[in-house]
Order: structure tokens, then C-alpha cells, then sequence
């Protein structure tokens, strides 16, 4: 996407992109619990996003860890 940021915290129509993903998945399912996993630096990023426009206590948000491939 051309920008240093993870596309998910890129704006679009002045919200971030995860804010559409999220609104999708509340919208289609009414009784939904979310598990949010981002990088570490990105926690307090996406605990604005959660806070600004969402119910917080419907989405758990945890930091992932690296993944090794066999390959």
C-alpha cells in the first residue's frame, strides 16, 4: 500500500481500515466476540480504534508472536 504503516491503520474516508473490518463482522453477527491479534506496537493503536468506535468488553486484544516457518 505504499506506506510504512500496517494497511490496517491506514485511513479511509478519515477511519482506519480495521475500523471497517471490525464494523463488518458486528454488523453480520449480533452475538460476536472478537479476538484482535496485532504486533506489540501496534496494541495501543488498536485500543484507540476500539475505544473510539466500538464496544470494548465485545473485543479481546492480544499481541502475536512471531511465526517460523519450516519452509
Amino acid at each position: 500500500m505504499g506506506s510504512s504503516l500496517p494497511k490496517q491503520f491506514i485511513l479511509l474516508k478519515e477511519k482506519p481500515v480495521l475500523y471497517y473490518t471490525l464494523k463488518a463482522f458486528f454488523d453480520a453477527f449480533d452475538d460476536i466476540n472478537i479476538i484482535l491479534v496485532l504486533p506489540g506496537e501496534y496494541i495501543e493503536m488498536g485500543k484507540e480504534i476500539i475505544d473510539a468506535w466500538f464496544d470494548a468488553e465485545r473485543i479481546q486484544l492480544t499481541e502475536g508472536g512471531i511465526h517460523v516457518s519450516n519452509r
